[in-house]
């Protein structure tokens, strides 16, 4: 069967790396960030630069129903219709695709967190204690991409896009210590977001509001750092998120239920 080709797009607070003591490879580490600051093993703490605290986020892996073949092995909820999401709370996400990849290296042109900063051990193996998810990406080309509209400041929001040629399907499994594991098929050229993104994007009834200290900060947290991290530059990045041949192609779709959410506070960033 001849190779097709899944995009897993990531969305907000995500820091993507190759420099994990331990562990080797390239990680997307997705923080914890409860609404002041980030947290570890459930028990809130800030630093004294974030004040009231970052804004709530909750990690999510989202996709079209019709990208899905059968039913997942943990309960979705749907999402304006035609969408549904899961709630990611710890597990190490992997992707299986039955075709043949290079191996997977972070973008250059991705935006930096703080030079200086050192990667907390909360956000290091084996258990990477504070974030909500980590996937393991060992294979696969990755870009970064602008999405489409601009914020109040003229930058947009910088994703990382991996794309995966696949085979027969594309499954994505989690895994979370003394549980088993989870597992969601889809078809081998879908489309697929993992973001950390405000609740309030998913529920428009959630408590969380917007405000506060600026999203990127959650950044300078993870690398125990104090006013380090500055407002992500993405005046480099010239690929759109979500271009006329790839929606032609129905890769990414026009009908993205997050056509607002361009602020660049709340880009992905690389480390070191």
């Amino acid at each position: 069967m001849s190779a097709t080709e899944a995009i897993v797009q990531f969305i907000g607070i995500v820091m993507l790396t190759a420099g994990v003591p331990n562990d080797p490879g390239v990680h997307a580490i997705v923080p914890r960030i409860e609404g002041s600051g980030l947290q570890t093993e459930r028990r809130a703490y800030s630093l004294p630069h974030l004040g009231h605290g970052t804004e709530k986020h909750t990690a999510v892996i989202l996709y079209e129903q019709s990208a899905r073949i059968g039913p997942p092995t943990w309960t979705p909820t749907t999402f304006q219709t035609s969408w549904e999401y899961v709630v990611l709370d710890g597990e190490r996400i992997q992707f299986v695709t039955s075709a043949v990849n290079g191996a997977a290296s972070v973008p250059r042109d991705l935006p930096h967190a703080c030079p200086t900063m050192t990667l907390q051990s909360k956000f290091q193996g084996p258990d990477y204690m504070g974030a909500a998810t980590v996937v393991d990406i060992p294979e696969g080309s990755l870009d970064v991409c602008l999405a489409q509209n601009a914020d109040n400041n003229g930058l947009g929001r910088a994703d990382t896009r991996l794309f995966l040629k696949t085979s027969g399907s594309f499954v994505i499994v989690a895994t979370k210590p003394n549980k088993p594991a989870k597992t969601i098929t889809f078809h081998p050229d879908a489309t697929v977001y993992i973001a950390n993104i405000p609740p309030r994007y998913l529920d428009p009834l959630s408590p969380s509001v917007a405000g506060g200290t600026p999203h990127y900060t959650a950044y300078d947290e993870m690398g125990g750092t104090t006013n380090c991290t500055p407002k992500p530059d993405t005046s480099n990045i010239c690929r759109l998120c979500e271009t006329s041949a790839m929606k032609t192609a129905g890769k990414l779709q026009s009908s993205f239920p997050f056509p607002l959410m361009t602020n660049s506070e709340c880009s992905n960033t690389q480390w070191p």
